[in-house]
């Protein structure tokens, strides 16, 4: 097989063709359980801002389809004036099962679309 063939094959197009670079959410409000929101359009990076939590929240994963292998997730979160746990729910992998954020904290936590389920990379609560 000739050189150029081997490098050019369908499945080797990193050209993002119909899919853009990210989308934004508006602030997703509060519940105490929450399914991640389904993009309104393909991207490569999603950009997920909560809204002030005022409990414990559970977040799932419920409906993964408009997702693909490799996509991005990165969410911010903040904590009232109580701390707050947030819970990996379904169809979210994570090396640990919450993320708990002290009074007043912001924290943002990353992840990564693969084989239908997102797998958290990092999750970082900052200084109060």
């Amino acid at each position: 097989m000739p050189f150029n063939a081997l490098y050019n094959l369908p499945t080797e197009n990193n050209s993002y063709e119909n899919k853009g670079i990210r989308t934004v959410s508006p602030s997703i409000p509060y519940a105490a359980a929450i399914a991640l929101p389904i993009p309104n359009r393909r991207a490569i990076r999603h950009l997920l801002d909560f809204a002030l939590l005022t409990g414990a929240m559970t977040l799932n994963a419920t409906d993964v389809s408009q997702y693909q292998d490799g996509d991005e997730l990165f969410m911010q979160f903040v904590a009232d004036a109580t701390g707050r746990t947030i819970t990996w729910g379904s169809n979210i992998r994570a090396a640990a099962a919450t993320l708990v954020l002290g009074v007043s904290q912001v924290a943002t936590a990353e992840a990564i679309f693969i084989n239908g389920k997102f797998t958290i990379l990092s999750q970082v609560p900052t200084a109060a």
